[in-house]
């Protein structure tokens, strides 16, 4: 079974305001919240309920709609957790192949979509957390280091690209290129949060969940949930500190 992801394009506002919300617009969701359609969140519930309903009952055709319908959010959790285009591309992939392969045990005791976050959390996080203990292991051990005509190649590669991005960066309109720097903070900033912040805070503020469904995909409680988004957002504020006095 292949899914097809569409591409993430995330549009940054000039950002001055204190509030990390105010850093990210995504062009490809429309949060129910800031929509103002959050009565709307029930009736998506139980259409969501129906065709999981009808995939247990035998109908393994209504899972397309499903996958079609949370595929770019799935994978923007996935890519907002691990930083990387293709391994969240292989990790909302991964998701719904669980999701699939466990819906006929599905209760029904929360919705779909907090279940179906839930497995994409839990896998992009255990992905990091695997490739930052690989990543030291790969720097302690005196064998792994590739050799030097290899080391050679690729610093001869990067100096090429750096200046490919440098002629590039002086083709560039100076808003677009304040644009694509800003984001580029951000980013590097979102990446430098420990796991359980940087989760919390794509789950709110990108994906305006609200604290219960925060609470449900994270199994914790309300005030945890506070507590750690508190501190993620305290936390970006000090990242991006430097970048905001300079946008003045």
């Amino acid at each position: 079974m292949i899914f097809g992801f569409a591409a993430i394009k995330i549009r940054l506002k000039a950002y001055k305001e204190l509030s990390v919300r105010e850093l990210f617009e995504l062009q490809c969701v429309q949060p129910l919240e800031s929509a103002g359609l959050a009565s709307l969140s029930k009736n998506i519930s139980f259409e969501d309920a129906a065709l999981v309903r009808k995939i247990q009952e035998g109908d393994v055709d209504a899972f397309e709609h499903l996958v079609l319908k949370y595929q770019d959010r799935v994978y923007n959790i996935c890519f907002r957790t691990v930083g990387h285009a293709e391994d969240a591309r292989d990790l909302a992939q991964e998701t719904f192949l669980k999701a699939f392969d466990a819906i006929s045990r599905f209760e029904h005791k929360s919705s779909f979509y907090t279940w179906l976050f839930r497995i994409a959390v839990n896998l992009s996080i255990s992905s990091r957390r695997r490739d930052r203990k690989i990543k030291m292991l790969s720097l302690s051990g005196g064998d792994s280091k590739p050799g030097l005509e290899s080391r050679l190649a690729d610093t001869d590669q990067a100096a090429r690209l750096r200046g490919e991005v440098r002629d590039n960066e002086m083709l560039e309109p100076p808003e677009e290129l304040k644009r694509r720097e800003t984001q580029q903070a951000v980013a590097g900033a979102l990446r430098q949060l420990d796991e359980d912040q940087r989760v919390v805070l794509v789950l709110r503020d990108i994906e305006s969940l609200d604290y219960k469904a925060i609470a449900e995909i994270l199994d914790l409680p309300l005030g945890t949930v506070r507590s750690r988004l508190h501190r993620a957002r305290l936390a970006m504020r000090d990242l991006l500190r430097p970048v905001m006095e300079k946008v003045g």
